[in-house]
């Protein structure tokens, strides 16, 4: 079969990579979400209250778990989500961005 340059079957398997690309990102982005909020609803079970960015943040005890939460945001935010990471601060914060953390 003859093959054109930029014809119809580039175009779709173009759109097919980028498409896969995409949906990568959402899956990473929602494990990272998954991962957040078992940490989040393990925290209020043991406070027995609502929680805050600020308590779930504040309550790391090692580099080693800061450095983990700080992958989890980078993860959960890379491809262009608004999770409700901020303390107080516009979209784009510090703890946003996991340099809080």
């Amino acid at each position: 079969m003859p093959r054109f340059v930029h014809d119809f079957v580039d175009q779709l398997a173009a759109e097919l990579a980028s498409s896969r690309r995409e949906l990568e990102g959402v899956l990473e982005r929602t494990d990272a979400l998954a991962a957040l909020h078992a940490r989040a609803l393990d925290l209020a079970a043991e406070l027995k209250r609502p929680l805050t960015a600020e308590d779930l943040f504040g309550r790391v005890s090692s580099e080693k778990e800061r450095a983990q939460l700080q992958l989890l945001v980078a993860r959960a935010t890379a491809w262009g989500g608004n999770p409700a990471f901020e303390v107080g601060r516009g979209a784009g914060g510090r703890l946003e961005s996991g340099a809080g953390l």
